[in-house]
């Protein structure tokens, strides 16, 4: 992959953002019917606007959450390990010092993903893929009562 300069990024951003609205109406129309909790988001609607108006039964909503919860616990389930780091030099990966150090990042990276969002997040994300073909992940940091 060559490396870009800065007009050659912008430019390719922007011809991108162009693609992207001609799919803007096409992501609306699947939210109102599929995920109405999501519709809205690129076009406007009013404060108090109901968003399940086009929603003739559950079938679709439930398809769809089902179909989250089974990725969610198939690819990132929180109450098994799926993240697993190695070495890409193999001498490394057979340095037990190395290996124990790698371990402990594994653990607290584990660990880590418990405290933070990362799982209620990995369900919505679960949802989103297969309805508009995209999601976005954003994990932020959960703060306890004394604001820490």
């Amino acid at each position: 992959m060559k490396r870009m300069d800065a007009a050659e990024l912008l430019a390719l951003h922007s011809r991108a953002s162009q693609q992207q609205i001609l799919l803007h109406n096409e992501w609306d129309k699947l939210a109102r019917y599929i995920r109405p909790s999501m519709s809205g988001m690129i076009s406007e609607t009013q404060p108090g606007e109901a968003r399940t108006q086009d929603v003739y039964d559950s079938t679709a909503l439930q398809a769809v959450a089902d179909l989250g919860n089974y990725l969610s616990a198939g690819l990132t389930p929180s109450a098994s390990p799926w993240l697993n780091l190695t070495f890409r030099q193999d001498e490394l990966n057979e340095d037990n010092a190395a290996i124990d150090w790698l371990q402990q990042c594994t653990e607290a990276l584990r660990a880590e993903s418990l405290r933070w969002n990362v799982y209620p997040t990995m369900g919505e994300v679960y949802q989103d893929v297969p309805t508009f073909g995209s999601a976005a992940i954003q994990c932020d940091a959960r703060y306890d009562w004394a604001g820490r």
